[in-house]
Formats: C-alpha cells, structure tokens, sequence
C-alpha cells in the first residue's frame, strides 16, 4: 500500500483559500443581483409613473394626453388598454358634443314654431275679437233699424188712420 503524506496545515492552508474564494464569488453575485434587481425595478417603477400621470392627466380632463411606453410587456399592454380607453372617450365625448349641437339647432327650431303658433293664436284671437266688436254693431244696429222700424210702422198706421179720417170726412 501506498500512502501519501501532507501536513495538515497544507491542506488547511488551500481550504481556507477555496472558502474565500466562494465567499467573493458569493458576494459579488449577491452585489451583481441587487443591481440587476434594482435596475429591473427602477424600470419597471418608472414606467408605472408614467402610466399613473398618464391616467391623472386624463382624469383631469385632458383626453388629447398621449401614452406610448414602447414596452411588450404587461406594462405595455396595460399602456395599449389605457390609450384604447382614452381614445374611445375622446369619441363618445365628440358624439355627444354633436348630439347636443343637433338637439340645441331642433330645440331653436322648435321655439321658433312655437313662437309662430302663439303670433297666430293671438292674431286669431285678435281677429275673433274684431269679428264679435263687428257682431256687436251689427247687433246694435238691428235694433236700432228695428226701433226705427216700429216708428215708422206706428206712424204709417198713423197716416193711414189720418186718411182714412179725412176720406170719411
């Protein structure tokens, strides 16, 4: 049998050597990933900003805000979903502003037929009004014809009764 000998300090001496080694190695992976993360997350953070400011923008009321993170990511999607929503409102907004100029040009429509109807209501009732002042002479003169009348017939009577009193004379 053979046997190889080496003193232990030796072997010590390259273990503890191997150990500091991994221990730099670990370190350093351990700094070279918190980077990494760090990096990832300011990023990814950022990004979330700008979608945030991109969504206040838009709450308060600026519909013409643009957000285009150029991302393939859920971070992106989530950008393509927001711009979607936005342009959609900007639409039924501009809808709306359109139904409402038509219903304000049928509601001017509408008061100047009313207007219209109310001139000739009131110029029928003006003419109804005429109509019974003009009844109301005629009324008044029938009367009059017919009082006139009455004399004329009682003093017809009158004379006939006087010639016939003179002829028996």
């Amino acid at each position: 049998c053979l046997s190889v000998s080496v003193p232990n300090g030796k072997i010590l001496a390259g273990r503890t050597t191997t150990v500091r080694i991994m221990r730099g190695v670990g370190v350093l992976g351990l700094i070279l990933t918190i980077v990494v993360v760090v990096m990832v997350v300011s990023n990814v953070v950022r990004a979330l900003r700008q979608g945030v400011d991109y969504a206040s923008t838009v709450a308060d009321g600026n519909l013409e805000a643009r957000y285009d993170p150029e991302r393939k990511d859920e971070i992106g999607l989530l950008a393509q979903a927001l711009s979607s929503m936005v342009q959609r409102m900007r639409e039924a907004l501009a809808d709306a502003e359109a139904q409402t100029v038509k219903t304000e040009n049928e509601a001017v429509k509408v008061e100047r037929a009313l207007a219209e109807a109310a001139k000739r209501a009131e110029s029928e009732a003006q003419q109804r009004k005429e109509m019974l002042k003009v009844a109301a002479d005629l009324e008044t003169i029938v009367a009059s014809l017919g009082e006139a009348a009455n004399v004329l017939s009682g003093q017809v009577d009158r004379a006939v009764q006087g010639a016939t009193m003179t002829r028996a004379h």
